[in-house]
């Protein structure tokens, strides 16, 4: 399978959510939601979720994936344990890199060019007096 990950990353470094991801498998299915967080382990990326209108029994808020991955083990059946979910999430890390490198340069190109902007050398016949 052939995974395409298309990134949204936010510019809020404080907050533990630093982007948004959707994929496209084959070129035929595109699922949308996921979610790329700064753990304390790294980078990982949440499965698309919905949010329960019940709390839980101790009155938190109770999230469900909202896309279930049958290729994992009766003994841990966490989306997290499924090796087509860990190809995606590759998939999306792989992106995320690759498109905060990308705003970093693009980013130190514009402060480049900002930088020489200010610095051009005036002739005396532009002076206004």
């Amino acid at each position: 399978m052939k995974f395409t990950a298309k990134v949204f990353t936010l510019t809020n470094s404080t907050s533990k959510l630093k982007g948004f991801a959707k994929v496209t498998i084959d070129d035929l299915v595109t699922m949308d939601g996921f979610k790329i967080f700064e753990g304390p382990k790294g980078l990982f990326v949440g499965v698309p979720s919905q949010k329960s209108a019940k709390p839980s029994a101790e009155g938190k808020d109770q999230y469900f994936d909202q896309i279930l991955f049958t290729d994992t083990s009766e003994e841990d059946p966490r989306s997290s344990t499924s090796p087509t979910f860990q190809a995606i999430s590759e998939a999306i890390l792989e992106e995320y890199s690759r498109s905060k490198s990308m705003n970093a340069r693009q980013g130190a190109a514009k402060a480049q060019a900002g930088a020489a902007k200010r610095a051009k050398p005036v002739d005396d016949d532009e002076m206004p007096w």
